[in-house]
């Protein structure tokens, strides 16, 4: 995603921006699963790492924020 250069406009449906940015600091719902992905080892310390720089830079990224929608 970062690597392209890509335009990236992000769209938060039931997720505010504020939780992402959290979780680098282990803080959170997203950060709780991501320690959870880490402590099964399913993954590798540098995917996990570059999944949680990915959720922070997006969040700090002008988006929509959608509740949830009827229809």
């Amino acid at each position: 995603m970062l690597e392209t250069g890509a335009t990236i406009i992000p769209i938060f449906y039931n997720v505010k921006p504020s939780d992402l940015r959290w979780t680098v600091c282990q803080k959170g719902l997203y950060a709780e699963a991501l320690h959870k992905h880490e402590q099964k080892q399913r993954y590798d310390s540098a995917t996990l790492e570059q999944w949680r720089n990915a959720l922070s830079h997006v969040a700090g990224i002008s988006g929509f924020e959608l509740e949830a929608c009827n229809g």
